[in-house]
């Protein structure tokens, strides 16, 4: 009779400690990045969602990716509706809502792009003033750029949208990262024919940002700092990056963009 309580007292005890397991911590990932994060062929894949998932499950913490546009990823974390969102420039106006996880994930330059049949080299943001520039809604291009007021933005749901713009001559730069460029000309090879880089605006680091609302935040970012750290000793890291070293390539693309 005894060793029949003990059994179904550990029954019990299982069964409680699953129902007061903390669930899954829910990470908003961004549905349009490709090569880093984004929808393809039909499931999320990416080089931040390999790192991600690999960092929390190195500190064994279940998580669950949430995939929305940047901008509603980032307004949910906002509110404290996920635990955090990826991938973000560690940008100073973003750090009253939102802490960055310790290490960066990577870091890419962004690209201003112009028409190759365009012969205009700027050099300045002075070059830029009174300019239709294309820019992706809820995306931080720099200091540099982001607080020049003179440029003209046109804002944009995909970095796709505004290359396209470029291309057919509707705006006269658009801006976008290398790495999601690359991959837009491998996917879509017309379009390479038609732009070329102009200048690097910045070459941010990208980081997973956690909410300061969500209950949740302040272990996730724990737990992903302490996973991220043990994936870059171990050397897993390396192997994620590797993977998709095509995307970051090591030569500048342009000239740096100038006060």
């Amino acid at each position: 009779m005894a060793i029949k309580r003990l059994a179904l007292f550990g029954l019990l005890f299982s069964l409680c400690s699953k129902a007061l397991a903390a669930p899954p911590i829910a990470i908003g990932a961004e549905d349009d990045w490709y090569p880093f994060t984004g929808t393809h062929q039909q499931q999320l894949q990416g080089l931040s969602v390999e790192l991600v998932e690999a960092a929390f499950a190195a500190s064994n913490t279940p998580i669950t990716f949430k995939v929305y546009p940047y901008a509603r990823c980032m307004h949910l974390a906002r509110l404290g509706k996920l635990a955090g969102c990826f991938n973000t420039a560690a940008d100073a106006s973003l750090s009253k809502d939102f802490a960055f996880s310790a290490e960066p994930l990577f870091s890419a330059p962004i690209v201003l792009w112009q028409h190759k049949d365009d012969p205009r080299q700027p050099r300045h943001l002075s070059d830029l003033a009174k300019q239709q520039v294309a820019v992706t809604l809820g995306y931080e291009y720099g200091p540099l750029f982001d607080q020049y007021p003179d440029i003209h933005r046109i804002p944009v749901r995909k970095d796709l949208y505004g290359l396209r713009m470029l291309a057919n001559q509707r705006v006269d730069y658009s801006v976008a990262y290398l790495g999601t460029t690359l991959a837009l000309f491998e996917r879509y090879p017309k379009l390479q024919k038609h732009v070329r880089a102009s200048l690097v605006v910045a070459t941010p680091t990208l980081h997973l940002s956690f909410s300061r609302q969500h209950p949740q935040g302040p272990e996730a970012k724990r737990q992903f700092d302490a996973g991220l750290k043990q994936l870059r000793l171990s050397g897993q890291y390396q192997q994620i990056i590797a993977r998709w070293q095509r995307f970051l390539p090591t030569e500048p693309a342009a000239p740096d963009l100038l006060p």
